[in-house]
């Protein structure tokens, strides 16, 4: 399936003022912060965002993070973030993420978050079912359905 035929989470990014460099534009490392907040929107529309994680010891831990920066952003840029997610049966979330200027509608970044699921400090082979459950109702009933790690994605 085309990444393009699903439906992405998107968040509005306002870059903040200490987030701009003397060049005049957004450094890099805040980049990460924007990521995390598409993943907290996908989590929180999922479900996944309960007391129930907490109390069975559950943790999403960022594993890897590989960013592309297309075109600068500057203080005065609204940016899009789209954010999709990918599972493949395992213990391991993938987030693909597109950031595009609002008003330029430029492509900014392209960005592949991978979350490993920790239970009670150990690494899970396995997401717990109740995650599961809700892991795969968001991607086949509001994402539009599974996305297997698009090689083009980078192109």
């Amino acid at each position: 399936m085309s990444i393009d035929g699903l439906k992405w989470t998107t968040v509005e990014i306002m870059p903040r003022f200490y987030e701009i460099d003397s060049y005049g534009i957004v450094n890099n490392m805040f980049y990460v912060g924007w990521l995390e907040i598409g993943r907290f929107k996908i989590a929180e529309e999922a479900g996944l965002i309960e007391q129930k994680v907490l109390d069975e010891k559950i943790a999403f831990v960022v594993s890897s993070i590989e960013i592309r920066y297309k075109k600068p952003v500057s203080f005065l840029d609204t940016v899009l973030l789209e954010n999709l997610l990918s599972w493949e049966g395992t213990g391991k979330l993938v987030f693909y993420h597109k950031g595009k200027n609002k008003r330029t509608k430029e492509e900014v970044v392209l960005a592949k978050t991978v979350v490993i699921c920790m239970k009670e400090g150990k690494v899970a082979v396995n997401l717990p079912s109740f995650i599961a459950e809700k892991v795969s109702f968001f991607i086949n009933s509001v994402q539009g359905g599974m996305l297997k790690c698009p090689e083009k994605f980078f192109g």
